[in-house]
């Protein structure tokens, strides 16, 4: 139960690490006292990671001059939205909804379709149709247009983000030469065209459950001074990671809701490839001519550890902050490797050593590319150390998804569509749902699953709990899943243990596996361990060509893969290991070893002076 003081405004909060009977008090910082306290409509809060960004939003939530008010809190992802929720109901905080920002528009799309356009409620699009159809109506709107391999890509690339992502077209264009802007009549009847098809279908498009709010509160005030009226507090976590489209449903929805907090850190803008872009929040806080206030102090990593983030900060064009820690540890070691193989060595010497006091899944090893973290995983994994590609909420979801298959696949025939629904909920190509209509509708898809429900056939007359995993790993691949390199290695380590066994066994097998999984290394792109802490963390494959990644060009890129390096350096709580083995020994042109600047761009004198060198 979160509880205000009216006297010092001190939280009562449980935590983990609580002795039992004994609530912990959460002492908000003088920061977080100032933020807390605020009467401005709109606050700018530049948190830095590990700063109790999600504490804050929480306590102002529960703040007693809220009591009695409706809270719309807003995510842009859904596991920040998980997080945020589970901390309010901890709380005690019933007068709040948190959602998505896609989830908010979509209920808003849903609770009334009419006005936006449906006659009746839409079904959400998946990515890869709109894609296809994306491709189709384009080869057809160019044929027997001359346009040039590059030319051509391009202007797919624009009309394909126009319709995902909601960016405007024109704006694209104009990045491009004369002659390429020449086709914008073109694309943006054809952008108009793909939209109207969707909509004639009741079919919306991801990009549509946000584009649609935008252009009807644009078109409708009352409807938009309606919101204003049902919610009275607006909280916007993760506000650098928003794109174009989500910035601007938020600035329609802050000019009529009483008091907007929006927290963010443009440091971590690390999804260039989905729409966001840096100076974000600082654009937000000049337009509406606010200062931005900052939350420096870390409750997360050591002071050593911070002195390096600090470092690769000021190197970016960021809003400026220091981060600070009243807590002290080791330095931060830079493992210079002379190859991968050495590299994977001495990751496993590492993890043998780090795992005598520490719990494995307190242990992360990152990477900037998804491919590092298979060769490691094999590797490890021959050695005995027991390491899951992904997080535990990753492994959990798998191992639930699997279960729930040989479960329905045990009832044979009486269930063929569900047994569909499943493997296409496992593979993330549907929402997962039981009842009647999202039946119906994979019914009316089978021309589109073709290709599943044969293989379901022919593992159904199998009869064998090898054939139905098989199965799963045939369609990943053949959909070309995203989380295909994820869910693999998990099925292909289950196979031995399944072979000839029942259903009941296979699933006792699975769970056991789970088990002895759950306290895992994680193996983790930088990417997905957003938003993730972990008592130790190891980065690997600091080299020029893996991190900076080989497509970095553009100073914008190299900036991002600077930010991208700031995020995995401040997921680490107490240590934090950077392992760089190059290409080559040797510069090829001088003969000369190389130096860590040639190494990894990141590796400069200062960034070094922060690290203690250690060479293998």
């Amino acid at each position: 139960m979160l509880m205000f003081n009216n006297a010092t405004e001190n939280v009562v909060m449980s935590r983990p690490h609580r002795q039992p009977g004994k609530p912990h008090i959460f002492q908000p910082t003088q920061e977080q006292q100032s933020i807390i306290a605020s009467v401005n409509q709109i606050d700018v809060i530049n948190a830095g990671p590990g700063s109790g960004k999600t504490s804050t939003l929480i306590a102002i939530a529960g703040a007693p001059k809220y009591q009695g008010q409706t809270i719309l809190a807003l995510t842009h992802s859904a596991r920040a939205e998980v997080t945020l929720r589970k901390r309010a109901k901890k709380a005690g905080i019933r007068h709040i909804q948190v959602a998505t920002i896609h989830g908010f528009g979509y209920e808003l799309i849903t609770t009334n379709p009419a006005a936006f356009g449906y006659s009746k409620t839409p079904r959400p699009t998946d990515v890869k149709s709109v894609k296809a159809l994306i491709k189709r109506k384009f080869r057809r709107a160019f044929k027997g247009t001359p346009l040039d391999d590059e030319t051509e890509r391009e202007l797919f690339t624009v009309l394909k983000r126009s319709i995902l992502r909601g960016t405007c077209i024109q704006a694209d264009l104009d990045t491009l030469d004369f002659n390429r802007r020449m086709h914008a009549p073109t694309l943006q009847a054809l952008q108009a065209q793909i939209v109207k098809s969707q909509q004639n279908h009741c079919r919306l498009a991801f990009s549509d459950m946000l584009h649609r709010p935008v252009e009807y509160f644009k078109n409708t005030p009352q409807a938009l001074r309606n919101i204003g009226k049902r919610y009275h507090v607006l909280l916007v976590d993760e506000f650098q990671d928003l794109s174009s489209i989500q910035l601007k449903l938020i600035e329609l929805l802050a000019t009529v809701i009483d008091k907007v907090v929006v927290v963010g850190d443009d440091a971590q803008t690390i999804y260039g490839f989905h729409g966001a872009q840096t100076g974000t929040l600082w654009n937000f806080a000049e337009k509406h001519q606010v200062q931005p206030r900052a939350l420096s102090q870390s409750h997360r990593s050591t002071q050593e550890i911070l002195d390096l983030a600090n470092v690769v900060r000021r190197r970016l064009n960021v809003t400026p902050l220091t981060m600070t820690s009243t807590v002290h540890g080791k330095k931060p070691e830079l493992i210079l490797c002379p190859t991968k193989e050495t590299q994977a060595q001495e990751v496993g010497q590492l993890l043998n050593r780090l795992t005598r006091t520490v719990k494995a899944c307190q242990i992360a090893v990152l990477a900037r590319e998804k491919l590092s973290l298979r060769d490691l995983h094999k590797s490890l994994e021959s050695k005995g150390i027991k390491t899951v590609l992904g997080s535990e909420e990753t492994l959990k979801h798998i191992c639930d998804g699997l279960e729930a298959f040989l479960r329905v696949f045990a009832r044979g025939k009486k269930a063929p569509m569900e047994a569909v629904d499943t493997v296409l909920h496992i593979c993330g190509l549907t929402p997962h749902s039981r009842n009647q209509d999202a039946i119906r509708h994979l019914k009316a898809s089978k021309k589109k699953h073709l290709y599943l429900i044969k293989k379901l056939k022919a593992a159904q007359q199998a009869r064998s709990i090898e054939a139905q995993l098989s199965l799963i790993q045939d369609v990943l691949v053949h959909y070309q899943h995203q989380d295909r390199h994820l869910i693999v290695p998990v099925i292909t380590q289950l196979m031995p243990m399944v072979r000839g066994q029942t259903c009941k066994q296979a699933i006792q097998e699975i769970q056991r596996y789970r088990s002895e999984h759950m306290n895992s290394v994680a193996l983790q792109t930088i990417h997905s361990a957003k938003g993730l802490e972990y008592e130790v963390v190891i980065v690997i494959d600091m080299v020029d060509g893996h991190f900076p990644h080989c497509w970095a060009h553009s100073v914008a890129a190299q900036e991002e893969e600077r930010r991208l390096l700031y995020v995995a350096i401040t997921r680490a709580k107490r240590e934090l290991f950077l392992l760089s083995p190059p290409y080559q020994s040797y510069n090829p042109k001088t003969r000369q070893p190389l130096t860590l600047t040639q190494r990894c761009p990141f590796l400069e004198a200062e960034f070094e002076q922060q690290c203690v060198k250690k060479t293998v």
